[in-house]
């Protein structure tokens, strides 16, 4: 006996699929095939992994034989639809609250810089609360991608596990975060417009912290919107360059991105066009404003990558 029949009897005795053991030693289902039928062999980490995994030792799992033995009753994995065994989905759920509260706090620290401007004398209280608003966005920010690498590290493939129902309410969660997000930002600048339409500096360094404040609030509930629809793309997460892994087994979807790409090079031609517009020809005080087209442009390319992702790829 050796490895291959090894690992065949050990995963089969406890009713594992070979999905279910690559996502707990971290690799691909086709590693765990090419293992399984010795067109390759897993290096010194995994093999540690099998073993906490079926409780035995290396040389047991290499050049023993264990296929008398037969596994406690604790150790069987239940049959039936895949589960969230890596905690992915409070994972992800986590992410995208950490992000959104990051860009919601970077904003805070613009609204803050621009009312310490006005209000207090001198430029330190202005700089500190810009430093504060960075400080602490980047704080949350950092070790929220850090963790994301971390886990990602740890649990490199993931087993699908979502139902159609969940990917219907998610579909569903999207559309309502989307226009909750499109309908805050747009009271920012609604309401930046009627304060600015008074005349004293006050209402004017106030229209500009307002749209700053709500172009965070709205800007962060549509980055935890996409995070949350993202989440249900496990082909995505899945799509690492692994040492384990076969470039087969990944199919790139370059021409939506290409498309997308294409979509929102057009939309911030069309923003600088309104843009120089409302600088040069706006009525009013709207040339004040005329930045907001490419605040406007961005977050259209943020909704146009949204719905690509939601839609189903092409084969």
């Amino acid at each position: 006996m050796g490895f291959r029949d090894n690992l065949q009897h050990l995963r089969r005795t406890r009713n594992m699929t070979q999905e279910q053991l690559a996502m707990l030693v971290g690799v691909s289902r086709q590693s765990v095939t090419k293992w399984e039928a010795e067109r390759a062999y897993p290096e010194m980490d995994k093999l540690m992994k099998l073993c906490d995994i079926f409780g035995c030792s290396l040389d047991d799992l290499v050049k023993g034989d264990l296929t008398d033995t037969s596994p406690a009753p604790t150790e069987v994995v239940a049959s039936g639809p895949a589960s969230d065994i890596c905690g992915y989905d409070a994972h992800m759920r986590s992410r995208a609250r950490s992000v959104a509260l990051a860009i919601f706090v970077l904003c805070l620290g613009g609204v803050g810089g621009i009312l310490t401007s006005h209000y207090i004398p001198g430029e330190g209280p202005t700089a500190v609360a810009l430093f504060a608003g960075a400080f602490l966005g980047l704080a949350i920010l950092i070790p929220t991608g850090l963790n994301y690498s971390e886990f990602k590290r740890a649990h490199p493939f993931i087993e699908d596990f979502y139902t159609p129902e969940d990917r219907r309410l998610g579909t569903s969660l999207l559309a309502r975060l989307l226009i909750i997000g499109i309908g805050i930002i747009f009271i920012g600048v609604a309401g930046a417009a009627f304060l600015d339409s008074a005349t004293t500096d006050a209402t004017g360094e106030l229209a500009g912290a307002w749209v700053i404040g709500f172009g965070g609030l709205g800007a962060s509930v549509m980055a935890y919107a996409g995070i949350m629809q993202s989440r249900f793309n496990i082909a995505a997460y899945n799509n690492s360059k692994d040492a384990d892994a076969d470039p087969d087994d990944f199919k790139l979807t370059g021409r939506a991105k290409k498309l997308v790409d294409a979509i929102c090079i057009i939309i911030m031609l069309i923003a600088s066009v309104v843009a120089m517009f409302l600088l040069y020809f706006g009525p009013g005080g709207l040339n004040d404003y005329f930045w907001l087209a490419w605040v406007v442009g961005g977050i259209l390319c943020a909704i146009v990558s949204i719905i690509f992702s939601v839609l189903p790829e092409s084969k």
